[in-house]
């Protein structure tokens, strides 16, 4: 079946609203910060509030399995997959220092 060219809208072309003009007048005030802003804002006041950098050592030295969720909790934040683009000689270099020796169980 046909259609006629009265039924037919046509695609909008170019800006659809005026130079300047927003199609969210209301919009998001300016200075408003973002979830994850907020997100990282809160986890950062609570890491401090729980001890800090002392706590979280205190905490990951206490036992082994403290330490394995620590490793697990980092691996999770750091990327999978990492595309480099280099020329020329380049050394890698791939540590296990922070990783306890085989049979060690006090660190």
């Amino acid at each position: 079946m046909l259609k006629s060219a009265d039924n037919i809208k046509k695609k909008q072309r170019g800006r659809p609203f005026q130079k300047g003009q927003s199609g969210n007048p209301a919009g998001k005030p300016k200075g408003t910060k973002n979830k994850f802003t907020n997100l990282k804002e809160a986890f950062l006041q609570a890491f401090e509030q729980t001890g800090g950098v002392l706590g979280l050592v205190e905490w990951i030295l206490k036992t082994p399995r403290n330490r394995g969720d620590f490793y697990k909790m980092i691996a999770k934040m750091l990327p999978a997959n990492l595309d480099v683009t280099a020329s020329g000689d380049i050394t890698v270099i791939i540590s296990d220092k922070f990783l306890p020796k085989n049979g060690d169980k006090s660190k």
